[in-house]
């Protein structure tokens, strides 16, 4: 049988106090805000019919003390009104199910106290990945912080050949930009 000696010097009190009030102070300061249900949409105004979609199953991680955002989008959840055009984004467009996830990850421009009731202009630098590719993008938006939740409403543009889709057109007209919006409510997870 293996006996472990302990040396009653290490671990005194006093040398375990500066190891634990450190542990403390991280975890103190650390805090992860998180959604499900962010939303994204667009609707792109076109002579023929307007092409609009709403996804309510954006899944939101913002780690305040790092600045770090993480935006999950599952791309087959985005709805539209027309089953046909909900069919050809899906299959002809953006082909879900060989990508079936849009991920960005990215950091605030902007030093933002989290702490602080308040409204901010922000910017998030970071990279989308989309279609297989990915590609440097910036959103902009406000973030309203409060006591229980931090709410960023933003938007960015995506140009569809710099991810390798495919432009839709209609009628004359070909769709080369597509205008998100997002509004994202984050609860400080528990």
């Amino acid at each position: 049988m293996t006996q472990m000696y302990i040396n009653q010097a290490t671990l005194s009190m006093p040398s375990l106090i500066p190891p634990l009030l450190l542990l403390v102070s991280l975890s103190s300061t650390a805090q992860v805000f998180s959604t499900s249900t962010g939303v994204a949409g667009f609707n792109k105004k076109m002579p023929v019919e307007n092409i609009k979609a709403i996804n309510r199953a954006i899944s939101v991680e913002l780690i305040t003390d790092k600045n770090e955002v993480t935006v999950r989008i599952p791309i087959s959840e985005f709805e539209f009104s027309n089953r046909l055009m909900q069919s050809n984004f899906n299959n002809d467009y953006l082909e879900s199910q060989k990508f079936p996830m849009a991920v960005f990850t990215g950091s605030l421009s902007e030093n933002v106290n989290f702490k602080i009731a308040d409204e901010y202009p922000v910017t998030i630098k970071g990279s989308l990945l989309l279609h297989g590719i990915r590609k440097n993008i910036e959103l902009k938006g406000i973030v309203n912080i409060d006591k229980e939740q931090i709410v960023f409403d933003g938007g960015f543009p995506i140009r569809l050949e710099d991810f390798k889709i495919d432009p839709p057109r209609l009628g004359f007209e070909k769709i080369s930009v597509i205008n998100v919006n997002t509004h994202f409510e984050l609860k400080i997870e528990q």
